[in-house]
């Protein structure tokens, strides 16, 4: 059996024995209170960046063009302006067309991506 020895961070108190019999193996720390409980905070650094990272988030689905957000493809400005002009309406039906290679698929999947968002289809 192992016997672990160390300080104590929130006393100081030093030569703390613990054995490895008292150590669970299925402890979890789920909710932000007993992390806080058991002394295992993150640096601010770290929790300024989460903060910012989930308030971007919540900004971009309150967005209008939160449809637009889902695309995995380098997007060219005037993609943006169609997708963002027809899938605004209620019922867009649209001849997308321009040169050869300046993505008409990722505009047509741009704006089923935002109809299917906004909840005004059901089936494409």
């Amino acid at each position: 059996m192992l016997t672990y020895f160390g300080t104590r961070e929130d006393s100081s108190e030093t030569d703390i024995a613990l054995r490895e019999i008292f150590l669970s193996h299925q402890i979890r720390f789920n909710r932000p209170q007993d992390k806080l409980f058991a002394g295992q905070i993150d640096r601010m650094d770290r929790f300024a960046l989460r903060y910012r990272a989930l308030n971007n988030n919540h900004k971009q689905q309150r967005s209008p063009l939160r449809g637009l957000c889902g695309s995995r493809a380098g997007l060219i400005p005037h993609q943006l302006y169609i997708a963002h002009e027809v899938g605004r309406r209620y019922a867009p039906r649209v001849l997308l067309a321009d040169e050869v290679g300046l993505g008409k698929t990722i505009e047509a999947g741009m704006i089923i991506h935002q109809q299917i968002l906004s909840g005004r289809t059901q089936r494409v």
